[in-house]
């Protein structure tokens, strides 16, 4: 344990100690706007892929655990990364309870931020990378606390489901379209119904050429997301058939698209018209606020046009990393061994090679 300020504890901790970890949920469950990313329900499934070693943070002021931050220390011969966005559907850094100064989230911000540097460089990392939250701006905070070498922009859409949606003409009859197909929406409650449904994901993502989801990606977020009541399966059935599902995490206040699959040959049907309908009234069921999308690869793509007819709002968030050793090192290893040795770990923006490591900031794609 390390005092970082006079008020504040930082307690560095494996999430396999009971105690610790017990405080961690508590808190956790506490902070309604936090993500589920940022839970040991996720870090379980991080942990059952074998590939990161997780090292959290838990700040208490004057006894009462008020913050948290995971992260998770990725091995390589080439070089050690820690970062807090492994894996596909990253969302959040630091986290922390409602109703704190922003004085006093100043000071939580650098305390965990500081003990998050110590640890990549006890642990000889090349980089560490945070991720910022889209809903409630704080990169000012990781600018001020972080100094990041390298700053990503992104984007995501959402819904807030407390406001009224305007939708097209088109829209609405898309969605007619779907409720008159003769459709069965259902929750997934097997690994038979998941097994099929991933049998699509897999044949969408092979006809546009786009890499898969892991297997076991999928198979551990059911087994430990799924039954922890923090994630669901929303499939669409046609004639006994699987041809479309939505794969959904959530925690309190935010509900994630984590992946959408359907049969192309049941287009017609508008399958995910109808499971997203059904999910935004289910959503709200669940007490959430913000029904969050995820990324696109560019707003230009059908993907993004899909979100946006749902009266979807934009927000912005950041990828900061700091570079923990020589430009050089990294220009030595190389993008193609980076893209194949730390897949699926965040190491510092692609774009960055183009411009030798020099520059500090870059877009995601065509964000202008």
């Amino acid at each position: 344990m390390e005092r970082a300020t006079n008020l504040f504890e930082i307690t560095e901790f494996d999430p396999a100690d009971a105690g610790l970890a017990g405080r961690y949920s508590n808190l956790f469950e506490d902070c309604p706007h936090a993500f589920i990313q940022q839970s040991l329900s996720w870090c379980r499934v991080i942990q059952g892929m074998g590939s990161t070693t997780p090292i959290f943070l838990l700040c208490a002021d004057r006894g009462q655990d008020i913050a948290g931050l995971p992260l998770y220390l990725y091995r390589h011969p080439l070089g050690n990364i820690l970062t807090s966005v492994p894996h596909a559907g990253p969302l959040g850094g630091v986290f922390y309870r409602e109703g704190i100064s922003e004085s006093q989230k100043a000071l939580v911000y650098s305390a965990l931020l500081n003990q998050a540097v110590k640890i990549a460089q006890k642990n000889n990392c090349l980089t560490l990378t945070l991720i910022t939250n889209p809903f409630y701006n704080d990169i000012e905070l990781y600018e001020k606390c972080l100094s990041p070498d390298f700053v990503l922009e992104n984007f995501t859409q959402f819904i807030a489901l407390s406001k009224d949606r305007q939708c097209s003409h088109g829209h609405r009859n898309n969605l007619n379209r779907a409720k008159a197909s003769g459709c069965e929406v259902k929750f997934c409650e097997n690994r038979q119904e998941l097994e099929a449904w991933y049998e699509l994901h897999q044949k969408r993502h092979s006809e546009i050429g786009a890499p898969e989801l892991g297997r076991e990606l999928i198979l551990s977020l059911f087994d430990h997301v799924v039954k922890a009541g923090k994630a669901s399966l929303l499939l669409a059935k046609h004639d006994g058939q699987i041809i479309s599902g939505i794969f959904y995490v959530y925690h309190k206040k935010i509900i994630d698209v984590f992946m959408i699959a359907a049969d192309s040959q049941f287009a017609e049907l508008y399958p995910n018209f109808l499971l997203t309908d059904r999910s935004l009234q289910w959503a709200k069921e669940l007490g959430c606020e913000i029904y969050n999308w995820q990324s696109s690869q560019s707003r230009k793509s059908g993907v993004y046009h899909f979100k946006q007819q749902w009266g979807s709002q934009e927000a912005v968030y950041y990828y900061v990393t700091k570079l923990l050793c020589r430009p050089e090192r990294l220009l030595e290893i190389g993008i193609e061994n980076l893209r194949k040795e730390y897949r699926g770990h965040y190491v510092v923006p692609f774009q960055a090679f183009d411009q030798s490591l020099k520059e500090k900031y870059y877009k995601k794609g065509d964000i202008n």
